[in-house]
């Protein structure tokens, strides 16, 4: 049984007018890998921090339903959502994921 870690950070918050850059990365004990590199595009009426967590949270679950599992990664935990909106600094991010493969 292998262990892991998924995570997502929105990283171009305002320098595209009709989207932003998001990073998936998958961490192992064994090495960090990027998943998912895309630039994503929609006309969101607010880039509010809170909404930008929210998307980088749903597009990781995204990455690992349609990307992760087909590798035979399933979720089995999650981090503490006030983790990833705490500071203002901060990139936006989605929860921390754990995940196992079998």
């Amino acid at each position: 049984m292998e262990f892991s870690r998924a995570e997502g950070v929105i990283t171009d918050v305002y320098n595209h007018p009709t989207g932003v850059h998001l990073v998936v990365y998958l961490e192992t004990t064994r090495r960090v890998e990027v998943v998912r590199d895309a630039r994503v595009n929609g006309a969101w009426e607010t880039r509010t921090r809170e909404a930008l967590v929210w998307l980088a949270d749903q597009l990781t679950q995204d990455t690992i339903s349609n990307e992760l599992a087909l590798q035979g990664w399933e979720p089995i935990g999650t981090s503490d959502r006030q983790e990833r909106i705490a500071g203002d600094d901060a990139l936006p991010r989605s929860n921390a994921y754990v995940l196992r493969r079998v």
